[in-house]
Protein backbone atom coordinates (compact mmCIF):
# COMPACT_ATOMS: atom_id res chain seq x y z
CA UNK A 1 0.00 0.00 0.00
CA UNK A 2 1.01 3.80 -0.63
CA UNK A 3 1.09 6.05 2.50
CA UNK A 4 0.25 9.48 1.69
CA UNK A 5 2.25 11.95 3.94
CA UNK A 6 -0.17 15.03 5.10
CA UNK A 7 1.05 17.85 6.27
CA UNK A 8 -1.75 17.56 9.40
CA UNK A 9 -3.82 14.85 11.03
CA UNK A 10 -6.96 14.02 9.31
CA UNK A 11 -8.93 14.89 12.26
CA UNK A 12 -7.44 18.43 12.72
CA UNK A 13 -8.22 21.47 10.32
CA UNK A 14 -5.08 22.49 8.09
CA UNK A 15 -3.72 25.60 9.51
CA UNK A 16 -4.67 28.62 8.27
CA UNK A 17 -1.48 31.21 6.43
CA UNK A 18 -0.41 33.80 8.29
CA UNK A 19 -3.77 36.72 7.89
CA UNK A 20 -6.60 34.46 7.99
CA UNK A 21 -8.23 32.59 5.76
CA UNK A 22 -8.99 35.43 3.48
CA UNK A 23 -5.25 35.66 3.01
CA UNK A 24 -5.78 32.75 0.74
CA UNK A 25 -7.80 35.11 -1.85
CA UNK A 26 -6.47 38.27 -0.87
CA UNK A 27 -3.89 38.71 -4.07
CA UNK A 28 -6.50 37.02 -6.78
CA UNK A 29 -9.34 38.76 -5.45
CA UNK A 30 -11.22 41.41 -8.44
CA UNK A 31 -10.45 45.09 -7.63
CA UNK A 32 -13.86 46.77 -5.94
CA UNK A 33 -15.89 49.77 -6.17
CA UNK A 34 -14.82 52.74 -7.93
CA UNK A 35 -11.24 50.99 -8.12
CA UNK A 36 -12.50 48.84 -10.73
CA UNK A 37 -10.41 49.00 -13.62
CA UNK A 38 -12.15 49.15 -17.39
CA UNK A 39 -10.68 45.95 -19.62
CA UNK A 40 -9.81 48.99 -22.09
CA UNK A 41 -8.73 52.42 -20.69
CA UNK A 42 -10.90 55.16 -22.32
CA UNK A 43 -8.73 57.65 -24.59
CA UNK A 44 -10.17 61.46 -24.06
CA UNK A 45 -10.02 63.84 -27.29
CA UNK A 46 -7.26 65.89 -24.85
CA UNK A 47 -4.83 62.81 -24.81
CA UNK A 48 -5.65 61.43 -21.52
CA UNK A 49 -6.83 58.41 -20.34
CA UNK A 50 -9.07 57.04 -18.03
CA UNK A 51 -8.38 53.29 -16.34
CA UNK A 52 -10.83 53.44 -13.33
CA UNK A 53 -14.52 53.94 -12.40
CA UNK A 54 -13.18 56.51 -10.37
CA UNK A 55 -11.64 58.30 -13.14
CA UNK A 56 -14.88 58.31 -15.50
CA UNK A 57 -16.71 59.65 -12.48
CA UNK A 58 -14.19 62.25 -11.98
CA UNK A 59 -14.37 63.61 -14.96
CA UNK A 60 -18.09 63.50 -15.57
CA UNK A 61 -18.27 65.83 -12.31
CA UNK A 62 -15.72 67.85 -13.27
CA UNK A 63 -17.89 68.77 -16.76
CA UNK A 64 -19.24 71.87 -16.81
CA UNK A 65 -22.91 71.97 -15.09
CA UNK A 66 -25.10 72.62 -18.57
CA UNK A 67 -22.93 69.44 -20.27
CA UNK A 68 -23.25 67.02 -17.25
CA UNK A 69 -26.80 67.85 -17.39
CA UNK A 70 -27.02 66.54 -20.89
CA UNK A 71 -29.13 63.26 -20.99
CA UNK A 72 -26.22 61.67 -22.77
CA UNK A 73 -24.27 62.07 -19.61
CA UNK A 74 -27.11 61.48 -17.31
CA UNK A 75 -27.18 57.91 -18.48
CA UNK A 76 -23.47 57.60 -18.64
CA UNK A 77 -23.49 58.10 -14.85
CA UNK A 78 -26.03 55.11 -13.90
CA UNK A 79 -24.42 52.16 -15.11
CA UNK A 80 -21.09 54.08 -14.00
CA UNK A 81 -22.90 53.70 -10.12
CA UNK A 82 -23.95 50.19 -10.75
CA UNK A 83 -20.96 48.68 -11.70
CA UNK A 84 -19.50 50.09 -8.90
CA UNK A 85 -21.28 47.64 -7.66
CA UNK A 86 -20.96 44.90 -9.46
CA UNK A 87 -21.30 43.96 -13.18
CA UNK A 88 -18.85 44.17 -16.28
CA UNK A 89 -17.46 47.35 -16.55
CA UNK A 90 -17.58 46.99 -20.32
CA UNK A 91 -21.28 48.68 -20.17
CA UNK A 92 -20.13 51.50 -18.08
CA UNK A 93 -17.36 52.14 -20.88
CA UNK A 94 -20.11 51.48 -23.53
CA UNK A 95 -22.13 54.68 -22.27
CA UNK A 96 -19.44 56.97 -21.11
CA UNK A 97 -18.35 56.41 -24.70
CA UNK A 98 -21.70 57.21 -26.14
CA UNK A 99 -21.76 60.40 -24.31
CA UNK A 100 -18.22 61.38 -25.17
CA UNK A 101 -19.19 60.89 -29.21
CA UNK A 102 -22.45 62.27 -28.73
CA UNK A 103 -21.97 65.19 -31.57
CA UNK A 104 -20.11 62.63 -34.18
CA UNK A 105 -22.28 61.43 -36.75
CA UNK A 106 -21.53 58.27 -38.53
CA UNK A 107 -22.16 58.27 -42.31
CA UNK A 108 -23.18 55.19 -44.08
CA UNK A 109 -20.84 55.01 -47.50
CA UNK A 110 -21.90 52.27 -50.19
CA UNK A 111 -18.93 52.85 -52.22
CA UNK A 112 -16.33 51.84 -49.66
CA UNK A 113 -16.55 48.64 -50.63
CA UNK A 114 -16.82 47.11 -54.09
CA UNK A 115 -19.46 44.54 -54.37
CA UNK A 116 -18.38 41.00 -55.23
CA UNK A 117 -21.77 39.53 -56.41
CA UNK A 118 -22.59 39.28 -60.06
CA UNK A 119 -18.96 38.80 -61.15
CA UNK A 120 -18.62 35.33 -60.65
CA UNK A 121 -17.24 33.38 -63.60
CA UNK A 122 -19.43 30.01 -64.68
CA UNK A 123 -17.62 26.84 -65.78
CA UNK A 124 -19.95 26.79 -68.26
CA UNK A 125 -19.19 30.54 -69.49
CA UNK A 126 -15.33 29.72 -70.34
Amino acid sequence: MFEVALPHKPHQKAPLPPGGAFALHRDTMPESGWQRRFEDSILLPDGRSLHTLRDAADYITGLPKEQSDLAQWQVAIEPLILMARSGPTMLARIAFMKALDRNVVLAFNPDVKKHHWGKRKLKSDQ
